[in-house]
């Protein structure tokens, strides 16, 4: 035998398995056929072995979709910015003459204002809410009503009723001073795009992708019985 057949005759045989293998009925091939609404043309199908039910394209698009739209959105708080407005108001204040009592009660309300946290407006506006937001704080993230922080718009609203408390001369004084005082206030809740974003990714991969279970021994579909939706579904995930 030559060298050149001793090459090709394993081939030939390496190649009729391969259509041999191909050849033949594939075990657990489902071999009926079916459409939703038309009579089950086969004698009575139970399961001979347990399966979970799969979830539809449909029903996995939804949960999704209902993820996205009802996810809490998380911020984080940027503390360095109350301090450099902070400073800034009591040299400005210093400068102007305003009283070391008037100074102390604004700048009380001004952190009790950042203590609940300052949002840009339009983010705020983009708020949901029924799911509010999470702070993140370290390690730890800690959930609020978005009616518990500020929008830009509402600080300053908040700074200003509280106004109505102080008397009359410190209220006076303020006037004289020339200051604006709204300039002291600044968003100091910032997007945090990437938690957001992971914590999002994470809830949308542990979407199970099975519903319920089918039992061996379970009656899937009898003959002559219109396939359902919910039959279809089963037969599909067998």
């Amino acid at each position: 035998m030559t060298k050149k057949e001793n090459i090709i005759i394993p081939l030939l045989f390496g190649l009729a398995a391969i259509i041999m293998v191909i050849s033949l009925p594939r075990e657990g091939q489902f071999k009926y056929q079916y459409q939703k609404g038309s009579p089950w043309m086969y004698e009575n199908l139970d399961a001979t072995f347990d399966f979970p039910v799969l979830k539809t394209e449909e029903e996995l698009r939804l949960e999704r979709e209902k993820i996205s739209r009802h996810f809490t959105p998380y911020f984080f708080l940027k503390p360095d910015i109350e301090a450099v407005q902070l400073r800034t108001f009591s040299e400005d204040a210093a400068q102007a003459g305003l009283s070391e009592e008037l100074q102390g009660k604004l700048l009380t309300l001004y952190k009790t204002i950042y203590g609940r946290g300052i949002m840009d407006n339009a983010r705020y506006d983009e708020l949901n809410p029924e799911t509010g937001l999470a702070i993140v704080q370290g390690k730890m993230a800690d959930k609020k009503a978005h009616t518990e922080v500020f929008s830009l718009t509402s600080a300053n609203d908040f700074f200003l009723s509280n106004l109505e408390t102080l008397s009359r001369q410190e209220t006076s004084e303020m006037r004289s001073s020339g200051i604006d005082f709204s300039v002291f206030l600044a968003p100091n809740l910032l997007y945090d795009e990437s938690t957001t974003l992971a914590v999002q990714s994470s809830s949308l991969q542990d979407i199970s992708l099975t519903k319920g279970i089918v039992h061996t021994g379970q009656r899937i579909v009898s003959k002559g019985e219109v396939v359902t939706g919910t039959t279809e579904q089963i037969l599909n995930s067998l």
